[in-house]
């Protein structure tokens, strides 16, 4: 990087995405620097905690990437993306009773919750439970008969 980050004042606004841009450079040392900075203006902005579990989740430090759900989850417990990720966590953990409890109460709340379900399916897909994967995936058709994502991942 070719300035001085800590005194090259930066608007709010485009912290997102310059620490967006260093993700997909796959710099994730400017990318955490741009997070910080964001948490140190907004600490309540549960979108940087779940976008700095992809970092932690990059970089294989899973411990951090769940903490970092934990805190999304604690501060906006409705929002389904935080809940989604902070389940999977413990399913890329190996804590999968765990994970299964926190998806399931999801879908007790959210039954038709697609995103969940794919979530669910991708689970019992990668862990050879293909029939467990196809009954989440059907689930997901279910009022929405033209999703693309679900025949998708059962090819996948």
């Amino acid at each position: 990087m070719d300035r001085d980050y800590e005194t090259t004042p930066v608007d709010e606004e485009a912290l997102p995405g310059l620490a967006k841009c260093g993700y997909f450079r796959q710099d994730y040392l400017e990318t955490s620097l741009y997070i910080r900075k964001l948490l140190s203006i907004n600490p309540d902005k549960v979108e940087t905690y779940n976008f700095s579990r992809l970092v932690s989740q990059e970089t294989g430090d899973l411990l951090s990437a769940e903490k970092l759900f934990l805190t999304a989850v604690n501060k906006s417990p409705s929002d389904l993306e935080a809940r989604r990720n902070y389940g999977a966590v413990p399913l890329n953990l190996g804590k999968y009773e765990t994970g299964m409890r926190i998806l399931d109460a999801i879908l007790k709340e959210h039954p038709d919750d697609k995103h969940t379900l794919l979530k669910i399916a991708r689970f019992h897909k990668d862990i050879g439970k293909t029939d467990f994967a196809q009954h989440f995936t059907e689930r997901t058709l279910t009022g929405n008969p033209d999703n693309p994502q679900a025949p998708e991942f059962m090819r996948s």
